[in-house]
């Protein structure tokens, strides 16, 4: 079995949980997720959802900020 190297993206695999390190250069384990048309589909979907909200209230104010306190207005 040839040694794996750590790269970046396996160092922050490895930070995140050591177990999963060992697990990933296994292909017994590997992940069948990769494949999964329902997630492939959720972004698009909350779109939709977003579209539709826009639709219902024309007169509700968009939130684009990505943290919560910039959401609610706190600073």
């Amino acid at each position: 079995m040839k040694p794996a190297t750590l790269s970046k993206s396996r160092s922050k695999v490895a930070l995140e949980c050591p177990r999963k390190l060992t697990y990933l250069g296994d292909k017994r384990y590997a992940s069948t997720l990769d494949d999964d048309e329902f997630l492939e589909a959720l972004p698009d979907e909350g779109l939709q959802v977003g579209a539709l909200a826009k639709l219902m209230h024309p007169e509700g104010v968009g939130v684009t900020a990505r943290s919560v306190e910039e959401q609610v207005g706190r600073r």
